[in-house]
């Protein structure tokens, strides 16, 4: 995420960039990485079927419903 964003979407939501960037459960960034290998490991993953894997750092909003 670049810098403008973190700032757009921390000021958005009415807290600092820290508080925005440290908002899962990890107090860490999920990053495009992070991502990627969530996917590779479904991916690799033989017998998994209709996997749902939630990559957000413990973000109860992010959460399924």
């Amino acid at each position: 995420m670049t810098d403008a964003m973190i700032a757009s979407r921390s000021g958005a939501r009415g807290m600092s960039e820290k508080e925005y960037m440290s908002g899962n459960l990890l107090g860490q960034e999920v990053t495009a990485e992070d991502v990627a290998q969530a996917f590779l490991h479904q991916a690799l993953a033989e017998r998994t079927t209709a996997d749902v894997t939630t990559v957000d750092g413990g973000n109860i909003a992010a959460a399924l419903r």
